[in-house]
């Protein structure tokens, strides 16, 4: 997903319409996982958060595996970001993510709206090059 370069910095790997969608299908199912063996406690505090990032930033904190938590980390801060800022149907993930909250069982949904937009935003990007 990322390539290391000098100077401790990283660049997104260039990928396919399918591994998009694998990553935020994995991303779907780790999420579902994590938040299916959280306490009440845990719970109430991630479902407060209704903005996405922090959402995510409140997941990752809760999580104890070490590759789980990197994963998390590298979708929050490097493609959430990025789908949020570019797409043109930020409201339609919006309105996936306040259904996920209202449900928590939307998820699945949700995540495939952001596959979808990235998708988009690479096809856009490569029709304007």
């Amino acid at each position: 997903m990322l390539e290391r370069l000098p100077g401790q910095h990283v660049r997104v790997v260039n990928l396919d319409d399918e591994s998009i969608k694998n990553i935020f299908h994995d991303m779907a199912a780790l999420t579902t996982e994590i938040i299916k063996n959280l306490d009440a406690e845990s719970l109430r505090e991630l479902f407060l958060n209704e903005n996405q990032i922090e959402f995510h930033r409140t997941l990752r904190e809760k999580t104890k595996a070490a590759l789980r938590k990197k994963f998390l980390e590298i979708i929050t801060e490097i493609y959430l970001p990025f789908v949020l800022k570019y797409s043109e149907n930020v409201n339609g993930i919006n309105e996936a993510f306040k259904k996920f909250l209202e449900n928590n069982s939307a998820y699945e949904a949700y995540c495939e709206a952001l596959a979808f937009e990235l998708i988009e935003i690479r096809k856009r990007k490569r029709d304007k090059d």
